[in-house]
């Protein structure tokens, strides 16, 4: 096993959100654990997944405040106003470099594996998809700065850029699955 599955499935944990009365059902906490344990299979392969590994600590511990209803990212609020203070700001711009962290050294990493086992065009998709993910972190984390201003056309901004969020995370997904399969297809016939 290469890893990758538990990450994927680690990954794809995290992003579930399903609450029911403020309780999360899949908290992100037994994401980042999952994550942690496929980054800690992939580190003897590359650098790179081990400072992915490196960086789900912190999440996880974050994950354990947004357990206890702390909140650790600031939230946009189209209906009234929202919540903001400085360990709040702090804690999302934090958190918010750890995921940058993570996701640029597991596509790094998947980047690396392309051009191990022959498979360029994993090199190619890891590195615009991180680009994706890089743009729509940074594009998501200055939104807030305009509602703060009291611009209208947050509210214009701010559905389309979940969306792409949403198809550029599902793409990471992907791009992890595609891989595992790839790797291991190729590994049989060594």
């Amino acid at each position: 096993m290469t890893g990758l599955p538990k990450v994927f499935w680690g990954l794809l944990l995290v992003f579930v959100d399903i609450r029911l009365n403020n309780f999360d059902i899949l908290p992100d906490l037994i994401g980042f654990i999952i994550a942690y344990t496929g980054f800690s299979q992939l580190s003897s392969f590359h650098r790179h997944f081990e400072k992915a590994k490196y960086a789900t600590i912190p999440l996880l511990l974050f994950s354990i405040l947004d357990l206890f209803q702390i909140p650790t990212q600031y939230q946009i609020s189209t209906t009234g106003p929202s919540s903001l203070s400085v360990p709040i700001i702090f804690m999302s711009i934090v958190s918010t470099l750890l995921y940058l962290f993570m996701v640029f050294h597991l596509c790094k990493g998947i980047g690396y594996i392309g051009r191990h086992i022959g498979a360029p065009e994993l090199e190619q998709k890891s590195e615009k998809r991180w680009k994706y993910y890089l743009w729509i972190t940074l594009s998501m984390f200055i939104l807030p700065i305009f509602a703060l201003v009291g611009s209208s056309a947050i509210l214009l901004l701010v559905i389309p850029l979940i969306i792409i969020g949403l198809i550029v995370y599902i793409l990471i997904l992907m791009l992890i699955r595609e891989t595992d399969q790839i790797w291991r297809s190729t590994s049989l016939h060594e």
